[in-house]
């Protein structure tokens, strides 16, 4: 097979002797990404106008998923390029290499392979940085920001609430009934964990086919509220040894046999690609609802969550 290669790139090669190399170019959209987005890898091939480019198919890897692939060419004097641009989703976190997509070029005779070049990219998780001791947090909307508007009828009102706050403070001092100023007490993990889930609900990933992607954050965010629970790094352990941080604690109200039977299926559904039903989906989010609420302490005058129900 060794000697076969060799002929036919040399006959291609004589074939294409007065013509340019083909040369491969390859760039990454963009350096760093979220685990399940979807990002572009441009593969630009100069070559003789007699070649035909194209992307060979790949087996595919568990790091990364071929979403879509796009190929225009473009003739231009004794020049052509081609263009590809293939759509990807990264499925692992940390700092990962983007793998070469061997082109093959034909006259329709001969053919050899272009290796194209591996890309480095980093893969964040889609919590927080802070998600792995402070428990499942939502990246919420940006604060109000101050906008500066040209006009007299504003500094008039300023001028107003200025008098009124004045005039507030000193009937304040004047009545002597001063009180302090109590500050919210912070949202609580059980909480913060029941937003997370109401809001993967709300985008009904199920229903789009998007089960890969919605497997990783339902784990992410029982992982993190388990983590925080019982005082264990979660996030970064595998299923196995999340199991046993379990089984090795007191963990009352936990359906641990509930949660064994969740924690494959969703191994099985992100990195094997497994299709579970949306009904089976549906019920794993309920399973997240209720461990939430069957583990979290009860304290008196503390209001029940009924959100899954």
């Amino acid at each position: 097979m060794t000697l076969g290669l060799a002929i036919w790139t040399l006959s291609l090669l004589m074939a294409l002797d007065s013509g340019t190399p083909p040369e491969v170019t390859s760039t990454l959209s963009a350096a760093q990404v979220r685990i399940g987005e979807p990002f572009v890898v441009s593969l630009d091939v100069v070559h003789d106008p007699a070649l035909r480019c194209e992307v060979r198919p790949q087996s595919g890897s568990a790091d990364f998923e071929v979403l879509s692939q796009e190929r225009l060419r473009e003739d231009v004097g004794a020049t052509s390029t081609t263009h590809f641009k293939l759509t990807l989703s990264a499925f692992k976190l940390g700092k990962l290499t983007v793998p070469a997509f061997p082109i093959e070029a034909t006259d329709g005779t001969a053919t050899m392979v272009l290796p194209s070049q591996p890309l480095p990219i980093s893969v964040a998780s889609s919590l927080p940085p802070d998600a792995g001791t402070e428990g499942a947090k939502l990246l919420d909307v940006r604060p109000p920001e101050q906008v500066l508007v040209r006009t007299y009828r504003l500094l008039w009102i300023l001028l107003g609430l200025a008098a009124l706050a004045a005039a507030l403070v000193w009937y304040r001092r004047f009545r002597k009934r001063d009180r302090p100023v109590i500050a919210a007490p912070p949202a609580t993990i059980a909480v913060r964990t029941l937003e997370a889930l109401d809001a993967l609900a709300k985008q009904d990933l199920p229903r789009q086919a998007r089960f890969q992607e919605y497997y990783f954050r339902l784990s992410e965010v029982l992982r993190s509220y388990l983590g925080e629970r019982f005082g264990f790094d979660a996030l970064e352990s595998t299923t196995p040894e999340l199991l046993a941080h379990l089984t090795s604690r007191s963990t009352p109200g936990l359906a641990v046999k509930d949660l064994s039977s969740f924690a494959t299926l969703s191994d099985f559904v992100r990195y094997a690609k497994s299709q579970p039903s949306a009904g089976d989906a549906k019920d794993h989010l309920d399973l997240a609802y209720r461990i939430v609420r069957e583990t979290t302490p009860v304290t008196p005058g503390t209001p029940t969550n009924n959100a899954g129900s």
